[in-house]
């Protein structure tokens, strides 16, 4: 990818994920403590939103989960006047009945494995290791300052887990506003500096939340950057990707838990995206790279699977036209890797070519007319293989709704009769034999080898018309292999998708 000039953030005490390690520069020239907000800018998760780790929980759902945080705060707002609460006294609303101390180890257990599904979805953003690095060299504090129902040994604990002991070495103090009793916005910036015995000046403050990170540093006089994670073009993008998963019931079938609403792009989007300008660039960065790259990934071990089960040389056939761009990509694979590129071919098979070269049967034909009668009566003429003069004598010029009835009912009497059904499957007899030569003259095919043949789907027309055809004059097997796949008819052929009703 060409990087092209950064997009500039639309506030100066903005900073994008990109431009974190030089954040410094941007500091006052007495600072003395980098202060740093901990999830979405130290720690980031691989999952949409944080509610969905939830799903990985063994003893409790999401819901239930999400209830318990809401009933805790509720509680906790009643009793003492305070909003901030830790996992204690969540999952004390959770499971009330294992409030009892006979009963404390199942509830402690719970726990861990919420603390357990956290460092299993976390992972340090590098820009911010970096900028961590920067003041370490500097000679500056780090602290972490974070809004969280974690506790500071807690947090602690998470950050070695997912980072790494390193990562955390460079931390000199957590505070966290379950321990203190409020949040950054009601005062735990300041409760931080006085820790650590720093004036406003002498900090700078970086996280994500506008309210939190930035008018609550700025309300206490420290100089603050809000880190602009995304742009709203792609947080719509990833809210829409996590829409289709919920809609395509992602976890329907799971004995165990398991997490939902993963997006491990969403780091590479956010430090990569604002660098590119061009808005096709952006295209295919974004969404048709990683699409066509993970249907790339896919094709080959459906490859090696087919290779595996006939013991016969894989070819693929890249479906032209809609093969283009997946052949495109399967190149730049092979150009990427020292292996040796599998056997492979641009084919010109279209769906007109492949549905007109099965109709050597009378079967085959009386089949094609059934379906396709009531087609505009020239395109279902020239799919039968008529030449332009005849379609001409039969169909003429309609210019109406009940000419076309009526040059449609022409058509089919035509196509009833014995003489055009023999030289509609001479033609098409004609059409097969051309095919089966275009497709040896690009492969080096030998009997019992597969013909995979690659296309973006759904439906697999083509496959069904020269399936039965390539594997008797070649001797091969045929296997569709789809970006996504969803036939209208249970063929019964080797199709599949990347996409399909099984995946």
């Amino acid at each position: 990818m060409t990087k092209t000039q950064s997009n500039p953030p639309k506030s100066a005490d903005q900073i994008l994920p990109h431009q974190l390690p030089s954040a410094l520069q941007r500091a006052p020239d007495a600072v003395k403590l980098l202060s740093l907000d901990c999830f979405d800018t130290l720690l980031w998760r691989d999952v949409h939103a944080p509610s969905d780790l939830f799903s990985a929980l063994p003893d409790v759902m999401v819901q239930q989960r999400v209830a318990a945080e809401a009933n805790a705060r509720k509680a906790m707002l009643t009793r003492r006047r305070r909003n901030e609460v830790g996992l204690q006294d969540i999952y004390a609303q959770a499971f009330p009945e294992l409030g009892r101390a006979d009963r404390r180890e199942e509830r402690d257990a719970a726990i861990q494995a919420e603390l357990s599904a956290e460092a299993q979805t976390c992972f340090a953003f590098t820009p911010t290791v970096e900028l961590m690095q920067e003041a370490k060299a500097r000679g500056l504090k780090v602290i972490i300052v974070s809004d969280t129902y974690l506790s500071a040994s807690e947090l602690r604990a998470l950050i070695k887990a997912s980072a790494g002991g390193e990562v955390l070495a460079l931390i000199d103090r957590i505070f966290v506003s379950s321990e203190a009793g409020f949040s950054k916005a009601e005062g735990l910036l300041g409760h931080a500096l006085k820790a650590m015995k720093m004036r406003a000046h002498q900090t700078l403050h970086i996280g994500d939340n506008p309210k939190a990170d930035y008018d609550g540093a700025r309300a206490l006089g420290i100089p603050a950057l809000h880190l602009v994670q995304f742009e709203e073009t792609a947080r719509q993008r990833l809210r829409l990707e996590r829409a289709c998963a919920q809609l395509t019931g992602e976890m329907a079938g799971q004995e165990t838990p398991a997490l939902e609403g993963l997006q491990p792009h969403r780091a590479i989007l956010a430090l990569e995206e604002p660098r590119v300008s061009d808005p096709a660039e952006r295209l295919g960065f974004t969404v048709l790279g990683p699409l066509m790259a993970a249907y790339e990934r896919w094709l080959r071990r459906e490859a090696q699977a087919l290779a595996e089960k006939h013991d016969g040389t894989v070819h693929w056939l890249f479906m032209m036209r809609d093969g283009h761009l997946p052949h495109l990509v399967h190149q730049a694979f092979n150009e990427a890797t020292s292996e040796a590129p599998p056997s492979s071919a641009r084919i010109e098979i279209s769906r007109f070519t492949a549905t007109a070269a099965s109709l050597t049967s009378r079967a085959a034909y009386d089949e094609q007319v059934a379906l396709e009668f009531g087609l505009n009566p020239s395109t279902l003429a020239r799919q039968m293989l008529l030449a332009e003069d005849e379609i001409e004598a039969i169909v003429g010029d309609p210019r109406n709704d009940s000419e076309l009835v009526d040059a449609s009912f022409r058509l089919l009497d035509a196509l009833k009769d014995g003489k055009q059904q023999k030289t509609t499957m001479r033609r098409a007899r004609q059409m097969a034999e051309r095919m089966v030569a275009h497709v040896k003259a690009n492969l080096n095919i030998a009997p019992g080898d597969v013909l995979m043949l690659v296309d973006l789907g759904y439906n697999g027309s083509a496959q069904n018309g020269v399936d039965a055809l390539l594997s008797e004059a070649l001797g091969v097997h045929v296997a569709g292999r789809y970006l996504l796949c969803r036939e209208k008819t249970v063929s019964g052929l080797d199709k599949t998708g990347m996409l399909d009703p099984q995946h």
